[in-house]
């Protein structure tokens, strides 16, 4: 009887220990959590959410949960996204979003899974900038368009609980079929530009240069069928490379 009385002593000791265990939670460092009772979140005095801090906090079991939440900044990495410029010309873009929960609540429990939400937005919004761009020449300041993207993210995100920090293009690059047009266009504003260069070197109107065929020696070109310039630009209507002819 007295070892029976010991064992069921141990055993009621135990299942308190136990129980004891279980009625405390833990909140990490840069987390943030809130408790639930009977699945309402609990309250102060004066109606808000309290928040709980890092550290051991006591539940009351069964009746009492903890949800907790990361606060700390954090970064959303937007996968690689293939898209067609108004041009035609279609470009490889991605970027990374900064940012930090600054409202536990809100981000809890207003915003349906937040961090797919948020970058399932910026996706979207990136996706929409940048085809709004005519050409490739539009994406060469990747600052601006940054910063376009940002302020309408924060814009639709005011409301989230969350504070952006920062946004920025990662990847714009053409694909392999947009390639060869934006490089065979580069080369021939490269070549222009050195043709007025050495134009006004000359002090003489680059149409001459070209219809000499002293253009195409100089700067090492394909020949220039028909060329018209101006004061902002060399507009080239047709190109023949010297090797097509043979």
């Amino acid at each position: 009887m007295i070892g029976g009385g010991i064992v069921e002593s141990v055993a009621v000791l135990g299942s308190g220990a136990v129980a004891l265990f279980q009625s405390f939670r833990f909140v990490q460092e840069g987390s943030l959590g809130l408790k639930l009772r009977f699945g309402k979140v609990v309250r102060t005095r004066d109606g808000t959410p309290k928040v709980i801090k890092p550290g051991f906090v006591w539940m009351i079991p069964f009746v009492e949960t903890l949800r907790r939440r990361h606060v700390r900044q954090q970064e959303v990495t937007l996968d690689e996204q293939v898209i067609t410029l108004k041009s035609g010309l279609t470009f490889r873009v991605a970027g990374a979003l900064y940012f930090r929960v600054n409202d536990i609540y809100k981000a809890l429990f207003e915003i349906e899974m937040l961090d797919e939400s948020i970058e399932q937005l910026a996706m979207g919004v990136l996706r929409d900038k940048i085809a709004q761009r005519k050409d490739h020449h539009d994406l060469a300041d990747t600052e601006v368009i940054s910063r376009e993207i940002f302020k309408t993210i924060k814009e639709r995100t005011d409301e989230w609980g969350i504070s952006l920090i920062d946004f920025r293009l990662t990847t714009v690059a053409p694909t392999p079929e947009s390639a060869p047009i934006v490089n065979l266009e580069a080369a021939a504003e490269m070549r222009a530009e050195v043709l007025k260069k050495t134009a006004t070197k000359m002090e003489v109107p680059p149409d001459e240069i070209v219809a000499s065929g002293l253009g195409a020696v100089m700067i090492g070109a394909p020949l220039v069928a028909s060329t018209s310039v101006n004061n902002s630009h060399i507009e080239r209507t047709t190109i023949i490379n010297e090797s097509d002819e043979d």
